[in-house]
């Protein structure tokens, strides 16, 4: 195995709590009362506050926290396992020895993976006795690497439990999590749990711009973006500066929110995605034999499952 690659600290570092972050008490709770859990997912589209709620969480708990904000280039497995001793090692300093002096001598990884768990996992054990926290931040980012996701199933196996993981992503992650959910190791907040009430808008309005809203505003803001808080500011941004009267009209700055969508959303997808969110755009309601029908394809249903798996710009309707 080769030197190890220069170290990004800023993606080590637990954030500082700004203070025009809104506390959720609601969702800070069930963090608090799942903890004890191998794993938290927090899975949700951009913009709802996933990375805002585990740094509310990670400076309200007393567990030590290891936070590891991910990009792209984590995707090799050899960086993801560098950063995530890193991320350890901010906390517990000696952490890790072992298992570097075990890749120097080793022919790498991941084809040492088994042997690489072993001894991070004990090292996990015996030299953090203390339980404590790592946050994986932005998962969906390397979610496509199977080396990365083979290694995430291995080490949430033989977790001590001692150690615990809060994994946010706008996807659904690709884990092999049946046994955990069997043994109730696992716990989760989806979209429905992160979508803004209008008592939180309420509260964020009051609390940063100094603006008492009305329940009937914030409800129809509420109701409006399904909870979207991303969306509510970008579409809300002329009352910070004093044009409450155009709060609930016609002009919310489309532009904006057509902007952030299509830069950190629809930029990202693949061809033939973009492709099948365009021609399809003009349907209400789907289903794979329609679009399959209505574009002239034949894999629909596996585009749709791929959308509903990267909560992307669909709902699942029942019946």
């Amino acid at each position: 195995m080769g030197p190890p690659s220069p170290i990004i600290i800023t993606k080590i570092l637990l954030p500082k709590k700004r203070p025009d972050l809104l506390r959720r008490p609601r969702l800070v709770d069930f963090i608090h009362g799942h903890i004890e859990r191998k794993l938290i997912i927090v899975s949700a589209p951009a913009g709802y506050g996933k990375t805002s709620l585990l740094i509310d969480y990670a400076h309200d708990t007393d567990l030590p926290v290891c936070w590891y904000s991910l990009d792209r280039s984590d995707q090799d497995p050899r960086v993801f396992l560098e950063y995530l001793i890193a991320s350890i090692r901010q906390r517990f300093p000696n952490f890790g020895r072992r298992v570097e002096a075990l890749l120097r001598g080793s022919e790498g990884f991941p084809q040492e993976m088994e042997a690489v768990v072993g001894v991070l996992v004990n090292e996990l054990y015996e030299a953090t006795p203390q339980y404590f926290a790592i946050v994986l931040d932005d998962y969906h980012y390397v979610d496509g690497s199977e080396p990365v996701n083979a290694f995430m199933d291995a080490l949430l196996h033989y977790l001590p439990e001692n150690c615990h993981i809060l994994l946010a992503s706008r996807t659904l992650p690709r884990l092999t999590l049946t046994r955990l959910v069997a043994q109730r190791e696992v716990a989760g907040l989806g979209v429905a749990d992160l979508r803004f009430t209008a008592e939180e808008i309420q509260a964020l309005m009051r609390q940063n711009y100094n603006l008492d809203l009305l329940d009937k505003q914030a409800e129809e803001l509420a109701t409006q973006f399904e909870g979207w808080i991303t969306g509510i500011l970008l579409s809300t941004h002329t009352m910070w500066r004093g044009l409450f009267e155009g709060l609930i009209r016609a002009q919310r700055a489309e532009v904006q929110v057509f902007d952030y969508l299509a830069t950190e959303v629809f930029a990202q997808q693949p061809e033939e995605v973009q492709q099948f969110l365009l021609s399809s755009s003009v349907l209400e309601r789907m289903n794979p034999a329609l679009c399959d029908e209505f574009l002239g394809i034949n894999n629909s249903r596996e585009i749709l499952e791929l959308l509903e798996r990267k909560n992307l710009f669909i709902i699942h309707l029942e019946g």
